[in-house]
């Protein structure tokens, strides 16, 4: 299952701006590093992006703003959201939700209960943890002003907390009322609505709809991040993975072990990994 990854289209805070000028522009210089850090990502260039999310939060902290830094932090375990989840993420995500809360911004406060939670739902015994966020996020996204993309965000990954825990029916219903909000929100070729496209294909019982969700996400992350993107190959593996259909799943995962033979023909990890699925 998938959270979502798009953050630094939403680095428009909802904090006021600095009353002193030069500590507005070092704000917004740092905020063209973080849309520097998104690039880097998408670019597979995680390392890079990383180090650079890493100094961009040092000078946040330096300069005392809590909305830099609450989206420095958002920023950061966005970099590694589907990997691993560990006690250092869960420690970000907590700081970034009590700065923001300390200072008022409810959406970046929402924001992190979110990815919060997705991540405490994918840990054997946190997902009533994980609820708690829920409950908290709703209650919380009511005092926001235009709720859409960021009330898609919290259906998605709540609904990933119910597929950790067995809940089919009540995941399904989640993911299918978060893919109606982020279409809405975000249009249809967003990359957010492609990651609910894979959740809801994931679980959904006809294998029509499964295999058209799958296409279509896809088609929008070889858009959004490439045909090579290890996140998109993640997801053409995780594909053929949920494919009952044996011919369907190859033509899932095909294109993805040909373009990295195309593009990154020194990834050879990466190549070995795709083709082992075929």
């Amino acid at each position: 299952d998938f959270a979502a990854s798009a953050y630094t289209a939403r680095l428009q805070s909802d904090a006021p701006a600095p009353s002193d000028p030069q500590v507005h522009a070092a704000v917004e210089d740092q905020r063209l590093k973080l849309r520097r850090v998104s690039s880097l990502e998408r670019g597979g260039r995680v390392g890079e992006a990383v180090k650079l999310a890493d100094e961009v939060l040092k000078v946040a902290e330096r300069l005392g703003e809590r909305a830099l830094v609450a989206e420095s932090l958002l920023q950061r375990v966005a970099l590694e959201i589907h990997g691993e989840a560990t006690k250092a993420q869960d420690d970000r995500l907590t700081r970034a939700y009590l700065t923001a809360l300390g200072g008022g911004l409810d959406e970046r406060a929402v924001e992190a209960l979110a990815l919060r939670m997705y991540l405490r739902g994918r840990k054997e015994g946190d997902q009533a943890r994980a609820l708690e966020d829920l409950a908290v996020a709703r209650e919380t996204l009511t005092r926001v002003p235009s709720p859409g993309w960021l009330g898609g965000l919290v259906l998605n990954n709540a609904g990933t907390v119910h597929l950790a825990m067995g809940d089919i029916p009540r995941a399904e219903r989640m993911f299918r009322e978060a893919l109606a909000a982020r279409e809405a929100a975000l249009g249809q070729e967003h990359i957010d609505v492609a990651y609910t496209l894979v959740n809801l294909a994931m679980i959904s019982a006809r294998e029509d709809e499964r295999i058209g969700m799958m296409e279509r996400a896809l088609r929008i992350f070889d858009v959004a991040l490439g045909a090579a993107h290890p996140q998109t190959i993640e997801v053409r593996i995780a594909a053929s993975l949920h494919a009952r259909d044996p011919v369907a799943a190859r033509a899932l995962l095909q294109p993805g072990c040909d373009a990295l033979t195309r593009l990154t023909p020194d990834d050879h990890a990466g190549r070995v990994r795709c083709f082992s699925h075929l």
